[in-house]
């Protein structure tokens, strides 16, 4: 069994050579809160493969009030609750993560691409969201003659081209 702050759990992921199958999404990703879990880790003793490339594992964790910021990008969600699994054939997961962003509730689901042998994380969020808040956080004048919230869906994408943040909006509520 395992517990303690996530950021114990992220750099096993990050500090580790299974940081090669999650590419460079998570490498800028910080963590705080408390988590607690398990981890089955299976090692081929024998076979072609070396040890590292013939491993089993699966973790999974629970998070509790946790916060996930990305700092250069002023990226950052608090009070995420919800479970998270990694494992070796199917990367990271989660059917259901809740938690804050620019101040709003936002479900999350966590599902994973295999691209150039690495597993990705691909996030997508839903909920309500605040356009002043979103002007703030974007700092940009562009949402200045706006006011309100309207439900949003969001996804934190990453590709070759790199890691971006999509929103799709209908704007009713604004």
């Amino acid at each position: 069994d395992l517990a303690g702050d996530a950021s114990g759990a992220l750099a096993l992921l990050l500090d580790s050579p299974l940081q090669k199958n999650l590419g460079p999404v998570l490498g800028a990703w910080q963590a705080s809160g408390d988590s607690f879990g398990r981890l089955q880790l299976g090692l081929p003793l024998s076979g072609e493969k070396p040890m590292l490339e013939a491993y089993q594992l699966d973790v999974e964790m629970t998070l509790q009030d946790n916060r996930f910021s990305q700092p250069s990008a002023r990226l950052q969600f608090d009070d995420i609750n919800g479970a998270l699994r990694y494992r070796h054939d199917h990367g990271l997961t989660s059917r259901l993560l809740r938690g804050r962003f620019l101040g709003n509730t936002l479900t999350t689901r966590i599902t994973s691409e295999q691209q150039n042998g690495a597993w990705i994380p691909q996030l997508s969020l839903e909920g309500k969201l605040d356009v002043s808040a979103l002007a703030a956080w974007l700092r940009t004048p562009i949402f200045d003659f706006v006011r309100g919230d309207s439900d949003v869906k969001a996804a934190l994408l990453s590709d070759g081209d790199g890691t971006r943040l999509t929103f799709a909006s209908t704007l009713q509520g604004i």
